[in-house]
């Protein structure tokens, strides 16, 4: 049964409507009345007969799916800020993002420029490194997944089916079941034994997503590609204004075989010629990291002018044909579905016999060099000096070995470029609540040519504010006061226009009301009102 508006959860937070519902759970908007900020709260809603055992499980990946969102801290993806059981039903409670999902805008606007395409794929792939650097892989990458905000600015959202990956550990098990969105879903997601989805099936639900926003339609299943390949036409035929090099990406990240795509999302943004930070992907396909592990470096992977090209096979692997006979099972499933959202297959239908195989250990973006060898120049080598024959009045002339002099060359030495030290927040105070006007401070030191450059963002909105930049370690300004709540910042050091270092993020409350309930529990306040943004659950 759905929740009726104003009813109250944990005596916090107040029902204003419902934003979606789909065949796991509702989205409804909230509002907390402690922190006097909009939410998303989503139900956990089964489906209908399950057995309690079954029941059991669903609350208990729900609430590990809570957990893994909560754990993330990334500009492009939606936050989870609590998580609680009441009534039998459990919920957790995340950031609520205005804006509108992709699938909505290509349905208004139709195909959409490649220019504005490549700025989200760079944001998207960015957040995917860095889940794919701590383990954790999405598996349902889809438009309907990616909130448009106001500020143009792409967020992922929707961990529902998300999956704590561990290459060398086969208990590495899918937190939520099914098996996605078919047009955007691999062949191997098909696949109902653990192990077989990895990384490189977020990469196809992107190239899926973005062939979507290029082209104006999806591209058709791995089914239907399997079953009809001339069904899957190049994406230059259909948009016919895209350029080569994107066409070459996004048809490679496309492939059926795993082994055929891109192997990590680094590697895709580097054949886009796109920049995203280091976030430690690679190590995470060559060994078994910890799942939830911290995030990895922050440097930047330097762009790349030129695109493989996609990969022309003539022929399919033995999986791919047995898997086209599923073909008809999964247009019957879809008919048969509640809202064409998940499509399970019975277990004894497995097409594929084959290990799965791990993501390429060996990126092909270039990381950026942070000290440089700087030879000491030596004297030019000089050949040997021969002393001429000494001649005496009794002997004839001989010749007598002359001694050498052999120069000494100084060997170059080592020395490192001038260093920046990381930068750390040191203000606003962690945790604090503060009113306009607001300094950011924080500690480190600039190397050659280098600058700062602080990011601002509001949790609830991401409404993005940044700075010129700068050679100091402060930065004051006044923050928008409809922006109350939580905001996060961080610094970044600036060499030759990219971001070398960027710090840790730092997290304040603002409320530009002092003593005004901006924090408190009762939620007195009037409550502000908004157009609801729809919201794939």
């Amino acid at each position: 049964m759905a929740l009726a508006t104003s009813q109250m959860l944990q005596d916090r937070y107040r029902i204003a409507s419902l934003l979606g519902q789909g065949g796991m759970g509702a989205v409804y908007r909230a509002w907390d009345t402690r922190l006097n900020i909009p939410v998303a709260l989503k139900e956990m809603v089964p489906q209908a007969g399950l057995d309690s055992q079954t029941l059991t499980q669903l609350r208990r990946q729900f609430q590990q799916e809570a957990q893994i969102m909560a754990r993330l801290t990334h500009p492009h993806l939606v936050r989870v800020g609590d998580f609680f059981q009441e009534r039998g039903n459990a919920y957790l409670v995340m950031d609520f993002v205005e804006g509108e999902d992709l699938s909505q805008l290509i349905k208004r606007e139709g195909a959409l420029s490649e220019e504005q395409v490549l700025e989200w794929a760079g944001q998207l792939l960015d957040a995917l490194a860095y889940c794919h650097g701590q383990g954790i892989i999405h598996r349902d990458v889809k438009p309907q997944n990616v909130i448009i905000r106001p500020d143009r600015r792409a967020v992922l959202v929707d961990f529902g089916l998300v999956k704590l990956w561990d290459p060398n550990d086969p208990r590495t098990k899918t937190v939520m079941r099914g098996m996605g969105t078919p047009e955007y879903a691999p062949p191997e997601q098909y696949e109902v034994k653990a192990g077989h989805t990895d990384a490189r099936s977020d990469i196809y639900g992107l190239g899926a997503t973005l062939y979507h926003a290029l082209a104006g339609q999806a591209p058709p299943t791995a089914t239907l590609r399997i079953a009809e390949p001339e069904q899957f036409l190049p994406l230059r035929l259909v948009a016919p204004k895209v350029s080569k090099q994107t066409e070459a990406a996004l048809m490679k990240s496309l492939e059926l075989a795993r082994s055929q795509r891109w192997q990590s999302a680094a590697e895709m943004a580097q054949s886009l010629g796109l920049s995203i930070r280091y976030w430690g992907e690679e190590k995470a396909a060559k060994q078994a990291v910890p799942l939830l592990s911290g995030r990895g470096g922050t440097r930047l992977i330097e762009k790349s002018a030129q695109a493989r090209p996609a990969s022309r096979r003539t022929g399919l692997p033995f999986w791919a044909w047995a898997l086209g006979g599923l073909a008809i099972l999964a247009v019957i499933g879809l008919a048969l579905g509640s809202g064409a959202i998940m499509l399970g297959l019975p277990s004894g239908l497995n097409p594929s016999k084959t290990t799965p195989t791990a993501v390429a250990t060996t990126p092909s973006a270039t990381i950026m060099k942070e000290e440089t060898d700087t030879p000491i120049s030596s004297p030019p080598p000089t050949g040997t000096a021969t002393r001429p024959p000494i001649s005496t009045s009794t002997k004839p002339p001989t010749d007598t070995p002359a001694p050498t002099d052999t120069p000494t060359r100084i060997p170059p030495t080592r020395t490192s470029a001038p260093q920046a030290i990381p930068p750390q927040p040191l203000a606003p105070a962690q945790g604090g609540e503060f009113q306009n006007p607001i300094t950011f401070e924080w500690s480190g030191s600039l190397g050659a040519g280098q600058t700062y450059q602080v990011t601002a963002y509001h949790s609830g909105s991401g409404y993005a504010l940044q700075s010129d930049l700068l050679t100091t370690q402060t930065w004051t300004i006044d923050l928008p006061g409809d922006r109350i709540g939580e905001w996060r910042w961080s610094v970044a050091v600036i060499q030759e226009g990219i971001a070398a270092i960027t710090s840790s993020e730092g997290m304040f409350w603002f409320n530009p009301f002092p003593g005004g309930g901006g924090g408190g529990g009762g939620g007195d306040g009037p409550e502000p009102t908004w157009t609801s943004p729809p919201v794939n659950p």
